[in-house]
């Protein structure tokens, strides 16, 4: 078989997805390392006409402004939700105080607590005109509709 090629029929799901996963962590490699051999003098955090605020100084949110921002927020689930969004807006008021610590805390220490790193990616065709069967003529796309 052709390398990043696919047989036509794959049955085995998970050799699929492991085929998958691993072209697009070698393109993600493949991405770093030519930003670490790219000059960093052009880059926008060291070009002296750049500026940006730095997290460790900024004012807390409220939970009314987490609050505004939960309601106003597209209303869609993702499998890997403990909770459904229905069930999460309904006991809103009873999360605000916890969900704005944990938001808080995070921009706080500049770390993010290990279970938000999770999300479903599924590999979308570039185009439907393409070979569905080279894994190249795929996008990783999280799933935005549900996640």
């Amino acid at each position: 078989m052709m390398e990043g090629k696919l047989p036509l029929v794959d049955n085995d799901t998970e050799s699929l997805a492991t085929k998958f996963s691993n072209f697009f962590h070698d393109k993600i490699v493949t991405i770093q390392q030519s930003i670490n051999q790219h000059d960093n003098s052009s880059l926008a955090f060291n070009n002296p006409g750049y500026s940006c605020t730095l997290l460790g100084n900024f004012t807390p949110f409220t939970i009314d402004e987490i609050q505004k921002l939960v309601k106003s927020s597209k209303q869609t689930s993702c499998e890997l939700d403990p909770i459904s969004t229905s069930v999460f807006l309904t006991y809103l008021e009873i999360l605000l105080p916890t969900i704005t610590s944990i938001i808080n805390k995070s921009l706080m220490t500049g770390t993010v607590p290990a279970l938000f790193k999770s999300a479903v990616v599924k590999p979308l065709l570039k185009k439907p005109s393409l070979d569905p069967n080279i894994l190249k003529n795929y996008r990783p796309i999280r799933d935005v509709f549900y996640c």
